[in-house]
């Protein structure tokens, strides 16, 4: 709360239900921003597949978090998909998810995907899930208010 806030001000912003919540929203959606995943190579074997040379491959995925707070490992997974042969986009015939690593605040994380088979794909990528949850129990733990949020959300209220 601000300083010199009268008794009422201050109970009109306690009785904000909305005010949490837009703040918390706000909140998750800078985060999630700030999360950003990307396949940095593909790694594994060459193999002999009945009468040729495949190679059986997986994923080098790095996971880089441009906030200012630590980003656990329980708030994301990633997913590595591929596709073949000129199945469509919507139709990806391997993927594998993996579980998040915790990423310490303007931090990277790096997993690799397990072998997914031979890999002659035409396309891949990656897709970063975030678990809107565990980003919850972040906000209630690491935000810090400034002091302007209650002016701001009002303000955004009014337009």
């Amino acid at each position: 709360m601000e300083p010199g806030m009268t008794d009422a001000e201050m109970a009109e912003r306690l009785q904000d239900n909305e005010f949490e919540s837009t703040l918390q929203a706000k909140f998750i959606k800078d985060i999630k921003s700030k999360l950003k995943a990307k396949i940095t190579g593909t790694w594994g074997d060459d193999i002999i597949d009945g009468y040729m040379w495949v190679s059986a491959k997986g994923a080098v995925i790095t996971v880089y978090n441009n906030s200012e707070v630590e980003i656990p490992g329980n708030a994301y997974s990633v997913t590595y998909r591929t596709w073949y042969g000129g199945a469509p986009k919507n139709q990806s015939i391997q993927s594998e998810s993996v579980g998040g690593i915790t990423i310490p605040a303007g931090g990277k994380a790096v997993s690799k995907t397990s072998r997914l088979g031979p890999t002659m794909e035409d396309d891949h990528d990656v897709l970063l899930n975030i678990r809107e949850g565990a980003l919850t129990g972040l906000f209630m733990a690491s935000f810090t208010p400034t002091g302007n949020e209650y002016q701001e959300y009002l303000d955004a209220k009014e337009r």
